[in-house]
């Protein structure tokens, strides 16, 4: 199985790489603006050019999606992350299960109801989108020679500049 980390920030793509070892055999990390260090076996380096806003990447990091077809994608739960995930699911015909505080066997945990309850959910496909809650993994538990390459851009229909 392959997981594929999309974060903004390299202490966030540690903590979820090391949540995607425990459920993939190959872990491939986006990183954008310069590749970081953080335990995966490939990072892809999206650069974005300049008077954009990390947004506007959402057409170059499904390309990298398609190129590398993982079976989970594990998101960093910040702004720009999350508009990146919900245009991947659209692209890859899934859901995105929101706010997960813990995995497990059935499938995610996450918090709804405003926040008073928590339920376990998987999304109906093939192929799973989760946006992580900071803490949730162990980054210390990241281990992996990182090969990195950098991604062709693929410029939207729609920019969002800066």
């Amino acid at each position: 199985m392959k997981a594929l980390i999309i974060a903004e920030h390299a202490a966030a793509a540690a903590e979820l790489v090391a949540g995607a070892r425990t459920m993939a055999d190959e872990v491939v990390a986006i990183s954008f603006g310069g590749a970081y260090e953080c335990g995966a076996d490939k990072v892809l380096n999206i650069t974005v050019p300049e008077g954009l806003t990390v947004d506007s990447a959402v057409e170059t990091v499904n390309a990298a999606f398609d190129a590398e077809n993982p079976e989970v994608v594990l998101v960093e739960a910040c702004r720009h992350m999350k508009v990146i995930a919900g245009s991947l699911a659209f692209h890859a015909d899934t859901a995105v299960i929101t706010d997960v505080t813990a995995f497990e066997a059935e499938g995610a945990k996450s918090m709804y109801f405003g926040g008073i309850a928590e339920r376990v959910q998987k999304a109906a496909g093939d192929k799973q989108v989760y946006i992580v809650a900071a803490g949730v993994c162990d980054a210390s538990k990241a281990a992996g020679a990182a090969a990195a390459e950098d991604v062709a851009w693929v410029a939207p229909e729609r920019a969002a500049k800066v």
